[in-house]
C-alpha cells in the first residue's frame, strides 16, 4: 500500500495540542482527517517523524550499467541512441544523453544551426498555419525532393564523443579538400526514386537539364535553382511546386531521411577511399532503408506542424 501525504508542521502542532487536551487517538485522527496510524507514529516520537529518508523507486540504470554506457560511448563510434540499443537499456535516449552530459570525462560539441531572423520565423509560421490542416491524404500526394553533399572523410562537424582519458582520434583529411558527391533523390508515401549524382555547380540552366534527363517530374523550390529559367520550365511541363519557407529543415521530412541515411553511411566512423566506393555505400544504405520509414516520415508532417504551433 502506498504511503500517504506527509504531515505538515501545522498538522503536527494540532495533534500535540489535541493530545494535551486528553483527546483520544481516534478523536484526533477524525479532527484533522488523518489515519490513526499516523497519529500514533507522531505522538510516539514527535521529533523523529519525517526524518526518515524516502528512497523512492530504484533507478533503472545501476552504477554498473552507467559505467558500461560510458565505456561504450567513449569508443567514439556510437551515438546515444545506438548505445541504448546496443546495451538494451531500459531507458529513453534522452536519459542516456543526460548521463553523458553529466560525465565530465566526455567532451562533445553541439551542432550549429541556421540563424533565424524574425522574417524567417514569420515565414515559417505562416507556412505552418496554412498546412496544419492538411491530413494524410494530402501529404501522401506530396513528393519530397532535395540534394545532399556526402564527403569521403565523413560528415562535417564534430560527430563523436571523446573520452578525455584516452588519446584523441586522428581523422585524416585529404589535401585540396578531398572529394565529395552531391546526391539528389526524392520520395513519397508510395515509393522512392534511384539516387542521382549532380556534377558541378548547379545553375538554373544546368538544373533544368537535370530535370529533363533524370529528375522529371520532380523539382524543389530552392533559391539556388529556382530562377526565371527554371520557373518557365516548371510551367511548361505542368509541374506543381509546393511553396516552402527558407531555413526550415525541421519542417521537411527529407532532412530527417538524410540524417538516417548519413548515420548508416558513416556508421562506426567509416571513411571512403574514392567517390565510387562512397556512392556504392550510399546506394546500399538507400536500398536497405525500409519503406515503412518513408511512410512514417510523411505521416509525421501534420504532427510536426501542430508541434511547431
Amino acid at each position: 500500500m502506498p504511503k500517504g501525504k506527509q504531515l505538515t508542521d501545522v498538522e503536527k502542532g494540532q495533534m500535540l495540542v489535541l493530545h494535551n487536551e486528553c483527546l483520544s487517538i481516534r478523536e484526533i485522527a477524525e479532527s484533522i482527517s488523518r489515519s490513526k496510524t499516523v497519529v500514533q507514529n507522531v505522538l510516539k516520537n514527535p521529533p523523529a517523524y519525517g526524518s526518515e529518508k524516502r528512497t523512492g523507486r530504484p533507478p533503472k540504470l545501476t552504477l554498473a550499467l552507467k559505467r558500461r554506457v560510458i565505456r561504450e560511448v567513449s569508443k567514439g563510434e556510437k551515438s546515444a541512441n545506438q548505445t541504448r540499443k546496443a546495451l538494451d537499456l531500459p531507458v529513453h535516449r534522452s536519459r542516456v544523453q543526460a548521463l553523458l552530459k553529466k560525465d565530465t570525462r566526455l567532451q562533445y560539441t553541439k551542432f550549429l544551426s541556421a540563424r533565424l531572423s524574425p522574417f524567417h520565423m514569420q515565414q515559417i509560421l505562416d507556412w505552418v498555419k496554412k498546412h496544419v490542416t492538411w491530413n494524410d491524404n494530402k501529404w501522401n500526394k506530396v513528393i519530397f525532393s532535395n540534394e545532399k553533399n556526402f564527403n569521403l572523410d565523413g560528415p562535417d562537424g564534430h560527430y563523436y564523443y571523446h573520452d578525455l582519458r584516452k588519446e584523441k582520434k586522428i581523422l585524416s583529411r585529404r589535401h585540396q579538400g578531398g572529394g565529395s558527391l552531391m546526391i539528389w533523390f526524392c520520395f513519397s508515401y508510395y515509393g522512392r526514386n534511384n539516387l542521382v549524382i549532380m556534377y558541378g555547380k548547379q545553375d538554373s540552366a544546368k538544373y533544368c537539364t537535370l530535370l529533363n534527363d533524370d529528375l522529371f517530374p520532380f523539382a524543389t523550390l530552392s533559391k539556388n535553382h529556382f530562377f526565371v529559367y527554371t520557373k518557365k520550365w516548371v510551367l511548361a511541363n505542368d509541374v506543381t511546386v509546393l511553396q516552402w519557407p527558407s531555413l526550415s529543415p525541421d519542417q521537411n521530412s527529407i532532412e530527417n531521411l538524410w540524417g538516417i541515411l548519413a548515420r548508416k553511411v558513416y556508421g562506426n566512423g567509416r571513411h571512403f577511399n574514392d567517390t565510387v566506393e562512397l556512392f556504392e555505400a550510399i546506394v546500399d544504405c538507400w536500398q536497405d532503408t525500409d519503406h515503412s520509414i518513408l511512410q512514417n516520415l510523411v505521416g509525421s508532417m501534420q504532427r510536426c506542424c501542430i508541434a511547431f504551433l
